[in-house]
C-alpha cells in the first residue's frame, strides 16, 4: 500500500509539473516539429539534385559512348601523323646551325 502511494504521489507531481510546463512543452515540439519538416525538405532536395547528377551522369556515360568510335579515329590519326612528322623534326633540328640549338 506504502508503495503503491509512493507511485501515485510521484506520478501526480510529474502531472502537476507537466501540466504546469505545458506552454514551454508545446513551443518546444512545435520548434522541434518545424525544424523536422525544414530538415526533411532539404533532405528532398538534396534527393532531387543527386537524381539529376545521376541523369546527367548517365547521359555523359552514353554520348562518350557513342563518341568513342570517333575518338579512337582521332587518336590513330593523331599517331600516324606524329609517325610521319617525327623524321621530318629530326631532319629539319639537324639541319639548324649550332648557333640555335
Amino acid at each position: 500500500m506504502k508503495k503503491l502511494l509512493w507511485v501515485i504521489g510521484i506520478t501526480g507531481a510529474a502531472g502537476y509539473y507537466l501540466y504546469r510546463k505545458r506552454d514551454d512543452i508545446l513551443a518546444y515540439c512545435t520548434e522541434k516539429m518545424i525544424q523536422l519538416e525544414q530538415t526533411k525538405n532539404e533532405l528532398k532536395d538534396y534527393s532531387t539534385k543527386v537524381q539529376a547528377v545521376k541523369d546527367n551522369a548517365t547521359k555523359f556515360a552514353n554520348e562518350l559512348q557513342a563518341a568513342q568510335p570517333v575518338l579512337d579515329s582521332l587518336t590513330q590519326d593523331i599517331q600516324q601523323y606524329a609517325d610521319e612528322i617525327e623524321p621530318l623534326a629530326e631532319k629539319i633540328q639537324a639541319d639548324l646551325p649550332e648557333s640555335n640549338n
